[in-house]
């Protein structure tokens, strides 16, 4: 698992090496692109190539007068107007974007091809513009893990303080699945002064196995409440955002848990190159007893947690993120009740495509968190005399690929290592996944 994850790794650092002599032979091309369409202004064909570089070097201001420059030359440009539009969308001045699509259809030649491209950005634009907003992604995918049933590493456990050999078929099973997701959110603005929304959202994540249909999973989480915006000289212009939250959670034939709560998340924009939230979270969960887990149960009562999130833009194409989490769920049975703590650190890389289109970029992030979970008490049916406690690390290397503007590919290596005092829980799982991502 190491050798791939160090592959993957060496293949991004040879990329982003690439990706930085690219730059500087593209530097050297653009500012000559520059000096040529300074000499001759009205040269169409000049002006676009500058603005083809433009664009592809993320310049959006540059494009933009390139191409306005245009427009004083020969006002009648549609596919001109078209992308100055475009230009002004992705800089969020939404107003002179919609002016410009609208003005780029108007005449009676138009292309095809512009007023299909027109009708995609104004659906996008009065989406935007309205005060009832739906947005979100979905995915499939398959995966395959090397301990799909998050089994032992070996068959031999505790059993009420004795060691005991267990059934090879409860070890760790190597197998595959399909998975699908759903990102929803709702975002109503109330068009108040301080830029009130009510957020509504909405996860739906499930998987079916190929053989180890016992960890089927299906669940789903909604969480609602209102966002606004606190400004004063202490806080700064801050996000506050309280919500009420209920989830559930299918596991195999049977329902696993479902809980209900609520909490508060507030997000500062430090600077223009840090972002903090906070989240806190209380949650009732109520375990079902069944066949399986007879006494799940036990695991009924209230849990806490709260995190720190920061993201931080280093360059324009390097962003790096950390969280710290706690969390705290007191069972009513004493051995179920236990405590987590956890850090994760990672970045995030921008880079020109080894192949495809230059100006569709991909995204690859590479993670690794740590978390420690320790248990209140023993549990008399493995030891009476050792509370469980164990550390996980999890690495996490995802490369996103744009297929179009709204489809993407994703390919993901995970690996996950659990480290505990009790041998009936180390184990390890390797995971290797490829999904189609679609964004609306």
């Amino acid at each position: 698992m190491l050798k791939v994850l160090g592959g993957a790794l060496f293949s991004l650092f040879i990329c982003v090496a690439a990706d930085a002599q690219q730059s500087s032979e593209s530097d050297r091309v653009f500012e000559k692109a520059y000096q040529e369409i300074l000499k001759d202004p009205g040269n169409l064909d000049k002006s676009f190539r500058f603005t083809q570089l433009a664009i592809e070097r993320g310049d959006f201001e540059a494009a933009i007068s390139a191409l306005e420059r245009m427009l004083i030359t020969n006002p009648n440009l549609p596919r001109v107007r078209l992308e100055l539009g475009v230009l002004y969308f992705r800089l969020g001045s939404y107003a002179l974007a919609k002016s410009y699509l609208e003005s780029a259809v108007k005449g009676k030649d138009v292309p095809p091809v512009v007023r299909e491209r027109v009708g995609v950005f104004l659906a996008k634009l009065n989406e935007l513009l309205s005060t009832s907003k739906v947005s979100g992604s979905a995915s499939a995918g398959i995966r395959y893990q090397t301990n799909a049933n998050a089994g032992p590493s070996s068959s031999s456990v505790l059993v009420f303080g004795i060691p005991a050999e267990l059934d090879e078929a409860y070890t760790r099973q190597k197998d595959g699945n399909i998975f699908g997701a759903l990102n929803l959110r709702h975002v109503y603005d109330l068009e108040t002064q301080e830029q009130t929304t009510l957020d509504t959202d909405l996860f739906v994540f499930g998987s079916k196995q190929s053989e180890q249909d016992q960890v089927d999973v299906l669940f789903l989480e909604l969480v609602a409440g209102p966002r606004f915006r606190v400004s004063s000289e202490e806080s700064g212009d801050t996000l506050v955002r309280p919500f009420v939250s209920g989830n559930a959670v299918h596991l195999g034939d049977e329902i696993l848990y479902a809980s209900l709560g609520g909490g508060v998340e507030v997000s500062r924009r430090v600077n223009e190159g840090l972002g903090v939230t906070l989240r806190y979270d209380i949650r009732k969960k109520r375990f079902d007893d069944n066949a399986s887990r007879p006494n799940a149960s036990d695991e009924d009562g209230v849990e806490h947690s709260a995190q720190v999130t920061a993201a931080i833009s280093i360059t324009q194409t390097i962003n790096a993120f950390a969280r710290v989490r706690l969390k705290a769920h007191n069972a009513w049975v004493e051995y179920e009740a236990n405590r987590e703590y956890g850090g994760l650190a990672g970045v995030s890389i921008s880079y020109q495509p080894p192949i495809g289109n230059p100006t569709r970029r991909w995204l690859t992030s590479f993670s690794s968190e740590l978390s420690l979970l320790k248990h209140d008490a023993p549990d008399p049916a493995i030891s009476s005399t050792k509370r469980r406690e164990d550390k996980k690390w999890d690495l996490r290397v995802q490369t996103n690929i744009p297929l179009s503007e709204l489809i993407s590919l994703g390919v993901g290596v995970t690996y996950s290592r659990i480290g505990s005092n009790l041998p009936n829980f180390e184990q390890t799982n390797t995971g290797v996944a490829v999904s189609l991502n679609r964004s609306f």
